[in-house]
């Protein structure tokens, strides 16, 4: 069976290839091997002990919230094994006849999910929105989160204007071609760039951007959807922007994000690509 999105932790003792493919053809495709565990265990009980000290550490090192047994090999009748099904709250041990347990943990972005900011994983650009206003109180979180971002020498340069005028976010497409969400969206925020708190316009854009990706990753948390698009540095749409807003020349329009409860579903993909990593020790 052809098999995608395996991951496969070092087992803690090995296990033969047979066990291993009895353990891929029993999985559903895609499923990801969280560990292996391949322990005789006799009468003595620091047997038992070390094969509970193993999927505790295992739990607590990959962040597991449930490990669930999927197969047991009955290969050694002769020696119980005690397979466990570990929580973060409790353990609970199964008696069986075996010689391997090999564990199933969810899928990759499942897990990735865990270890990391589930926000992270769940961000999309949306571009369909459903004809309902967002709450003032959720804006402001986004604004918040947009000003914890870091900024070059701390200057906090992002300045934002909050557009939620229907005619104004419906004629946007007229500033900036890739803006044609805005017609649904019920609220952009225009994200700028202060040029008397940073004279230099490439800090101006590396901070908006820090500032734009928090606010975007908060719009999750809040059940919003967002699309990213961009202004600068196209002098053209810079102008546009600036006169359709009356925008001083002291601020560089950046870029501006859609908000909004979204109004599409789209499959959510692993971006993970180590060809695109390079490492210098």
């Amino acid at each position: 069976m052809a098999r995608t999105g395996v991951g496969l932790v070092t087992p803690v003792f090995s296990v033969d290839r047979t066990t291993f493919s009895a353990f891929l053809t029993e999985c559903d495709m895609g499923a990801d091997v969280a560990l292996i565990v391949n322990i005789f265990i006799g009468n003595d009980d620091w047997h038992l002990g070390i094969a509970i000290l193993i999927c505790v550490l295992g739990a607590v090192c990959l962040n597991i919230d449930e490990w669930n047994i999927v197969h047991v090999i009955t290969s050694c009748i002769a020696n119980p094994l005690y397979c466990m099904k570990v929580r973060k709250s409790h353990i609970r041990m199964y008696p069986c006849f075996g010689k391997s347990v090999i564990i199933r943990k969810k899928n990759y972005m499942e897990r990735m999910a865990k270890m990391m900011l589930q926000e992270l994983y769940e961000r999309q650009s949306i571009r369909k929105y459903q004809a309902k206003p967002v709450e003032e109180e959720k804006i402001e979180q986004l604004l918040r989160a947009a000003m914890q971002a870091p900024s070059a020498r701390n200057t906090q340069s992002w300045r934002f204007l909050v557009v939620t005028n229907r005619a104004a976010l419906d004629s946007m497409v007229e500033l900036q071609p890739y803006t044609g969400m805005m017609k649904s969206a019920p609220c952009a925020i225009i994200v700028l760039g202060d040029r008397t708190a940073e004279e230099n316009d490439a800090y101006l854009y590396v901070n908006a951007a820090a500032a734009i990706e928090n606010m975007l990753i908060e719009a999750v948390n809040q059940g919003l959807g967002t699309c990213w698009c961009a202004i600068a540095p196209n002098a053209e749409r810079i102008a546009a922007f600036r006169q359709y807003y009356s925008i001083a020349q002291d601020e560089l329009p950046i870029g501006v994000v859609a908000v909004g409860y979204g109004d599409e579903v789209k499959t959510k993909q692993d971006r993970f690509d180590p060809a695109k990593i390079r490492y210098f020790k």
